[in-house]
């Protein structure tokens, strides 16, 4: 490490560079659409009333209903979002089981004798248990997947509230969008404290809800990399 100055260098995983580039490139390609999108809207309010749009989706106008696609696209740029997080957890806790199996060891995770000894090999063996405590964490909800990742990490104070507030709102949108086609349940009222949500019966993505949620989540991603990285002495270099 002469390249650099050590005093300011901060250990980091395999993982963080590729995931918060793929936040990035979401960024990226709405920015670079959003111009079109803004143009397709202007020019189809401009060109229809409520009667005559109307007439012209039950035609099957090819350019309504790209107008119509829109709340839909923006679902999907959010979704993927929340999506660029679990695959960065599940790819991390996967290094860290596999290289800590004190871990697997200590998990309340009951296996059975019958299911160990299915395996004749110790390496495909600790795989699997690895996996299974991955899909462990996965069922967990937002605001019990970061009482999981204290408990590991053994540290209370991992992420500041804002970010960890921020990580359950955007979970729990995504829940909404992918399951319930963004109306608010009892769920999301539950777990997410914002008050820009209350009295709404649904949410639908804007520019300032999908940007926000990636720079959170960059920020997010950047922290707990640092967490990990120092609990389990993970370093790229």
């Amino acid at each position: 490490m002469s390249n650099f100055n050590q005093e300011n260098y901060e250990p980091t995983s395999p993982f963080k560079a590729l995931h918060i580039e793929r936040l990035l490139q979401i960024r990226a390609f709405y920015l670079n659409i959003k111009d079109f999108i803004d143009s397709l809207d202007k020019e189809i309010q401009e060109k229809y009333d409520e009667d005559t749009l109307r007439i012209a989706r039950n035609q099957g106008i090819e350019e309504v209903f790209a107008s119509d696609f829109k709340p839909f696209f923006m679902s999907l740029l959010f979704i993927q979002i929340r999506t660029t997080l679990d695959i960065y957890f599940n790819d991390i806790l996967e290094l860290i089981f596999i290289n800590h199996i004190d871990i697997l060891k200590n998990s309340s995770k009951q296996h059975s004798t019958e299911e160990i000894l299915s395996f004749d090999d110790m390496d495909d063996l600790i795989r699997y248990l690895g996996m299974k405590e991955i899909q462990r964490f996965n069922d967990n909800n937002s605001k019990n997947k970061i009482e999981y990742l204290k408990k590991l990490l053994n540290k209370e104070q991992i992420l500041t509230e804002m970010i960890i507030s921020k990580f359950i709102e955007v979970s729990e949108i995504r829940n909404i969008l992918v399951h319930n086609e963004g109306r608010i349940n009892d769920r999301f009222e539950k777990l997410v404290n914002n008050p820009k949500y209350n009295n709404k019966i649904s949410i639908e993505i804007n520019e300032g809800i999908l940007l926000e949620a990636i720079e959170s989540m960059i920020s997010l991603i950047n922290e707990i990399d640092k967490e990990f990285c120092n609990k389990f002495k993970i370093d790229i270099f």
